[in-house]
């Protein structure tokens, strides 16, 4: 007889990312040094402020930041980083996820933490639902243009091509002002 491995729980296991690591994590790099930097020199900005995992040719970003809502759209919420600003710096995506953006923005989830890959996989999957469900439902409610809010997220950029913005954010956490 062969001892049954305990079961899994991705969705307990993404919960407590989300709600107790995440909030705990002092390493977000402002939203508007990011944007300057890829800016200013997109060679250098992922060397400097992003994280690549693993063989990719993209850098993820976990940056937080303030601003004033100027637009909302069906897939985003425009986000200016400054008050006077008309244009979106950010846009705060609302749109069903796919990828493993959020699981690996903050270098917090390694591979080596799972014995089994399809548990690594399954941690992006059940954090992207928790997200769209909680934090993108709420934002997609409660945003307005005019209004001001904070916001925790990640951002994926591709390294052999100049950032595109405003840039595409996940968001993680917001908190309206």
């Amino acid at each position: 007889d062969q001892a049954q491995p305990s079961a899994f729980d991705a969705a307990a296991y993404a919960q407590t990312f989300l709600q107790d690591r995440l909030p705990k994590l002092t390493t977000a790099t402002e939203a508007t040094t990011l944007i300057a930097a890829l800016r200013d020199n997109p060679t250098e900005a992922p060397q400097q402020l992003g994280r690549k995992v693993g063989v990719t040719r993209a850098s993820t970003y976990f940056l937080k930041g303030r601003g004033r809502v100027v637009s909302v759209e069906t897939a985003s919420v425009g986000i200016s980083l400054q008050d006077d600003g008309q244009d979106p710096d950010i846009l705060l995506q609302t749109r069903p996820l796919f990828g493993n953006t959020v699981r690996d923005c903050t270098g917090l989830i390694a591979a080596s933490d799972f014995s089994n890959a399809q548990h690594f996989n399954d941690v992006s999957t059940t954090a992207n639902r928790l997200i769209e469900t909680g934090v993108m439902s709420e934002l997609k409610q409660r945003a307005q243009p005019g209004g001001h809010l904070r916001f925790v997220g990640c951002a994926e950029l591709s390294n052999d091509a100049k950032a595109a913005l405003p840039l595409k954010v996940i968001p993680i956490e917001v908190v309206f002002e």
